[in-house]
């Protein structure tokens, strides 16, 4: 669907920040239909029509976001428009269409003090925890890209070091100097979160960078990290917004986003989070070795 939506947006002419635009508003159409869902029972006093209608609603607009941000870099490529700066705005576009959702399905329990004065510090937590979810995603898909793939050439897929993004911050035109302040939380979770040091990545960089410039086999570096990764990047994808859109939109349904928050964001992707980690380590520590990084 994504590829569909970038080809019929290449046709029409539309630019991939105006596709990720368009989903930020559909994740904000699809957040006051499920705040009507989660709250019109108590407003009303009983369910009706008009909850149902205002869900499936919000189910359309959520599902379209996710489909317009996955087109997005689609058609990036699909123009060779992609860019740091679309990078960026891709990765903010996603924490504002989940954050202003959780806040809609939240809205209900916070109205009915349900679980006392501390639940939104709860679901502030939960929130946390599923922002180092994505952003550990997107860090190791783009590590993927990066080193297993040959999207190298221009950097537009390296994932910045703290440092490197300090200094784009500083030495960019007004336009690459405001983005990237909304993204620096997301390039440090992805720092701190990471089992694979700056230090280490620079290091593979550079010896990538050696073996272009002296003639080497950078296919061969390619092949041996997909054959490293290849199936732990599958495992790393549970992280990402497919699950969890799915996971929200059955718990808003029944009525009980706490249990998403609890057993989905707390626990159950935490701890694929923390296996992710330890098996990332593991393989890293092979490839280290045989290219002597």
């Amino acid at each position: 669907m994504g590829f569909l939506c970038a080809k019929t947006a290449k046709f029409i002419g539309i630019s991939p920040t105006e596709v990720t635009v368009l989903g930020i508003f559909s994740g904000l159409a699809a957040a006051f239909c499920f705040w009507q869902y989660v709250n019109l029972p108590i407003l009303s006093g009983r369910p009706g029509f008009a909850d149902l209608l205002s869900f499936y609603a919000g189910v359309f607009f959520f599902l379209l976001s996710g489909i317009l941000d996955s087109a997005d870099g689609q058609l990036a490529r699909l123009t060779g428009k992609s860019s740091r700066v679309g990078l960026v705005l891709d990765g903010v576009a996603d924490n504002i269409v989940f954050t202003s959702v959780y806040i809609a399905a939240i809205s209900a329990l916070i109205r009915a003090d349900a679980y006392g004065p501390y639940f939104f510090f709860f679901a502030l937590l939960a929130g946390f925890a599923h922002s180092n979810q994505s952003a550990m995603l997107d860090f190791m898909h783009r590590e993927y890209l990066y080193f297993g793939c040959g999207k190298n050439h221009n950097d537009d897929y390296w994932n910045p070091t703290l440092e490197e993004a300090r200094n784009f911050r500083e030495k960019g035109n007004v336009r690459e100097i405001i983005v990237p302040l909304l993204r620096y939380s997301w390039i440090w979770q992805q720092q701190k979160f990471s089992v694979r040091s700056s230090q280490q990545r620079m290091r593979m960089k550079a010896k990538l960078q050696e073996l272009s410039d002296n003639g080497g086999d950078t296919d061969h570096f390619s092949a041996a990290y997909r054959s490293y990764n290849r199936y732990i990047i599958s495992f790393w994808r549970l992280l990402g917004s497919n699950f969890h859109t799915f996971a929200i939109i059955f718990f808003i349904f029944i009525r009980h986003f706490e249990w998403y928050l609890l057993w989905v964001d707390l626990l159950g992707l935490n701890l694929v989070m923390v296996v992710a980690n330890y098996w990332q380590k593991k393989q890293d520590e092979k490839f280290f070795k045989l290219f002597a990084i």
